[in-house]
């Protein structure tokens, strides 16, 4: 039988993983050294910990249809499309106290609204 070097290099990979790993932890792992199971990968940052959603991602999730620009001296312009959406900002009192405590200093425009910087 003639052995070749890929032949060679799985018998040795094989002997170091046999070598390496316990018996038991053994069954975990295929011949070429890759896991029995599928990486599962779950996220346990507790509630309120973890990155701010930015700004941004706050307009899209409640502005779906928006756009969304910022000004040289850091303004948020953003023209919103919807028209109920609209019309809520200039009239509406619980959009508008909503948006005070989301956003702060924040100003309803015709066609949008803007957010200062802080």
């Amino acid at each position: 039988m003639k052995l070749t070097k890929s032949y060679l290099r799985k018998m040795i990979k094989e002997e170091i993983l046999k070598e390496v790993l316990p018996p038991h932890l053994q069954k975990h792992f295929r011949k070429d050294g890759s896991s029995v199971y599928e990486p599962q990968i779950k996220d346990v940052t507790p509630a309120g910990y973890g990155p701010e959603p930015s700004i941004e991602d706050k307009i899209k999730s409640e502005f779906a249809a928006a756009t969304i620009s910022v000004a040289n001296d850091g303004e948020i312009i953003v023209v919103v499309n919807d028209e109920d959406d609209l019309v809520a900002l200039q009239q509406d009192p619980d959009t508008q106290r909503y948006m005070t405590d989301e956003f702060g200093d924040w100003a309803a425009t015709d066609d949008g609204f803007v957010i200062s910087p802080a």
